[in-house]
C-alpha cells in the first residue's frame, strides 16, 4: 500500500505544476491549503495575535504569490516557504503604512498616544492632552531620533534599520537604547 504524500510532496508536486501552467487552478488550491496554516501563524504572531488582520495579509499574500510567484525557480518546498515568508513580512509592512502607521506621528496616534489618553482620561485629562505630549516629543526630538523612531514604528527589525542607515547592528541597538531614555526623560519633565 503506497504511503500518505506529506505536506511538502503536495507542495512540490504543486510547484511543478504551476511551473508548467501558471493558471492550474488545483495545483494552486493545493498549495493554498498546504501553506495557509504557515502564512497565518507568521502574521498572526507579527501582528501580535490580530487574527482578523493576519487573515487579511494571508489573503493578501496568496495574491502576490498567485500573481508574482517564479514557480519555475521554486522547486522545493523550503524555498517556497522562505519566498512566502518574506512576502508575508512586506505584506505587513505595506499595510502598516496604507494604514497610517507608517509614520511617526501615526504611529504614535495609533500607540502610545492611545495609552497616553486613556491614562489622561483616568486622571481626568482630556485625550487632546496625550496628542499634543506626542507632538512635544517629536518636537523635542533630533531629526536622527525621529528617523529612528519612524523606522522602529514600520516594523523595521534593528538590523535593517542598520542596512538602511549604513550603521552597526549595534550602533542601531544602543541609539534605541538611548532613545527610550531621551522618551523617559520627556516624560518625567511633562510629569508623566
Amino acid at each position: 500500500m503506497p504511503e500518505p504524500k506529506g505536506t511538502d510532496d503536495l507542495v512540490e508536486e504543486a510547484l511543478q505544476r504551476l511551473a508548467q501552467n501558471r493558471s492550474d487552478d488545483e495545483a494552486f488550491r493545493a498549495l493554498y491549503t498546504s501553506l495557509w496554516p504557515y502564512v497565518y501563524t507568521i502574521a498572526y504572531r507579527t501582528l501580535k495575535a490580530d487574527g482578523d488582520r493576519a487573515r487579511d495579509v494571508g489573503q493578501d499574500v496568496f495574491i502576490r504569490v498567485h500573481r508574482y510567484c517564479p514557480y519555475e525557480a521554486l522547486r522545493d518546498a523550503g524555498k517556497l516557504r522562505a519566498y512566502v515568508r518574506v512576502i508575508t513580512l512586506n505584506v505587513i509592512r505595506s499595510q502598516r503604512r496604507g494604514l497610517g502607521l507608517g509614520t511617526v506621528a501615526a504611529q504614535a496616534r495609533a500607540g502610545e498616544a492611545a495609552v497616553e489618553a486613556a491614562e489622561a482620561h483616568e486622571r481626568g485629562s482630556e485625550p487632546a492632552e496625550a496628542a499634543d505630549l506626542m507632538g512635544g516629543l517629536l518636537a523635542w526630538l533630533p531629526e536622527k531620533d525621529r528617523e529612528l523612531l519612524s523606522l522602529k514604528f514600520e516594523g523595521f527589525t534593528i538590523g535593517e534599520i542598520a542596512a538602511r542607515l549604513g550603521l552597526t547592528y549595534s550602533a542601531v541597538a544602543v541609539r534605541l537604547f538611548r532613545l527610550r531614555g531621551k522618551v523617559r526623560k520627556f516624560m518625567e519633565n511633562q510629569g508623566l
